[in-house]
Parts: C-alpha cells; structure tokens; sequence
C-alpha cells in the first residue's frame, strides 16, 4: 500500500500524458525518488515496467480506435504518441498478436 502511494503521483502523470514522450526522470521527480529506485519500486507494485505500463495504456487506446473511429493507421498512431506508424504497427503486433488492419477487420 505505501509503494503504491509512493507511485501514484507518477500513475496519474502517465494517465494523462501517455500519449506523449515521457521522461522517466519526471516520473522519478514527481515521486522524490533517483531513476533507478524509481523504476525498481514501480516494477515492484505495478508488476511491469513503466515503460510496458505506458505501452499498455497506448495499446488499448489504439485497439478502441481500431475499433470505434474511421481513423487511419496513421492518425492512430499519431494520436497515441508513435512518431513512426510502422514501428507502432510492429509494436502492435508484437502487442496482440495481428496487424493493427487485421485487428480492425476480425473485431
């Protein structure tokens, strides 16, 4: 209970910028804690990475718009905070298991 407390200025920083480049330095900054212990005691209570949290929360976006908007893969990627749309394609994939146009199609 007290890491999470400890952790929950960062989660709320996330929940509302995970679109964007995040910083690690940042999270660990909002929680007065180093990088490292940060990342560690992140791990610990969330059982996954910051990075794989963020990932997560940008994987179950996509798969909404996929499946609710007529955005493009591109627009999709974009929206979500990938620079590259064929890098969030592999990401996806790796993500899900289908092509963000294989997802949109079979669901």
């Amino acid at each position: 209970k007290q890491d999470h407390d400890v952790i929950t200025p960062a989660l709320l920083y996330i929940s509302e910028h995970y679109r964007e480049q995040i910083d690690l330095d940042q999270c660990a900054a909002l929680t007065h804690l180093s990088p490292g212990r940060f990342a560690h005691l992140f791990t610990k209570t969330m059982s996954v990475s910051p990075y794989k949290f963020i990932l997560s929360m940008r994987m179950d976006e996509a798969k909404e718009l996929l499946l609710f908007s007529s955005m493009s893969i591109n627009e999709i990627s974009e929206q979500i905070g990938f620079t590259d749309s064929s890098y969030f394609s592999r990401i996806f994939r790796k993500y899900t298991g289908y092509s963000p146009t294989s997802w949109r199609s079979r669901f």
